[in-house]
């Protein structure tokens, strides 16, 4: 399978994916990707100084309500950036999403529709979100047999996208952190991480695809914000 960069023009990257090996019906799909983009994913870094921060302001609480909301805020950061949900989806996920009745995580490969576009999207409960959540339950002794939401406000509600929003912001701002960021930053930033690490394969953008429960490949890397480092490696007209 190939990816060949057709032109750009005016931050519109054109490129086609060329499916298909040496002696095959060859199908060839145009994808334009515009990379102006205002909201760009986090680096490796910034999100280690993110969570640097979240740790120390839980640290750094004085009474039991303040411990409780900073590892909240701990857990619903490393899980956006792990499993990729929308703020919308994030901020209403129930223990029984993510736990079965007898205390154990569900399977690894877990699927929900989601609320904006009622799409399936996949997610995984891999380790860090398991490794976080064994450490806020077995810190406040919490019931995850319940039913109930995850992420409450301080009124026993669920939180809302906006206070979400500003957990991220506030978070970001006291880390050092100058970039725009917001719900969807956790959830680009997924996408792009997986991505790169992997070196740009098309196998990782259809995983990211399907992560984020999005309908095409186009959508995802515009989406994610491809680099232009990203986008080169394709130019070369791999074959396998």
């Amino acid at each position: 399978m190939s990816v060949l960069v057709k032109r750009e023009k005016n931050n519109i990257v054109e490129f086609t994916i060329i499916s298909g090996g040496k002696g095959e019906n060859r199908t060839n799909q145009p994808i334009k990707v515009n990379r102006t983009q205002t909201m760009t994913p986090l680096t490796l870094e910034e999100v280690q100084k993110l969570k640097a921060t979240l740790f120390h302001a839980f640290k750094n609480a004085k009474t039991e309500t303040k411990r409780r909301q900073k590892a909240r805020n701990i857990v619903l950061l490393i899980t956006a950036l792990n499993v990729g949900f929308r703020g919308s989806d994030m901020t209403t996920l129930s223990w029984s999403d993510l736990y079965n009745s007898d205390g154990t995580f569900r399977d690894d490969d877990s699927m929900m529709n989601q609320m904006k576009t009622k799409y399936t999207q996949h997610f995984i409960i891999n380790d860090a979100v398991k490794g976080i959540f064994n450490w806020y339950v077995d810190l406040f002794d919490i019931n995850t047999s319940s039913n109930s939401y995850i992420f409450l406000s301080q009124q026993n509600k669920p939180m809302d996208v906006e206070r979400m929003s500003q957990i991220i912001k506030e978070s970001a701002k006291a880390a050092g952190i100058k970039r725009r960021v917001a719900t969807h930053t956790p959830r680009k930033t997924l996408g792009r991480q997986i991505v790169e690490q992997n070196n740009g394969h098309i196998d990782a953008l259809n995983a990211v695809r399907m992560l984020l429960g999005q309908k095409s490949i186009a959508s995802t890397m515009h989406y994610i914000c491809t680099p232009r480092d990203i986008i080169r490696q394709y130019s070369e007209a791999l074959e396998m």
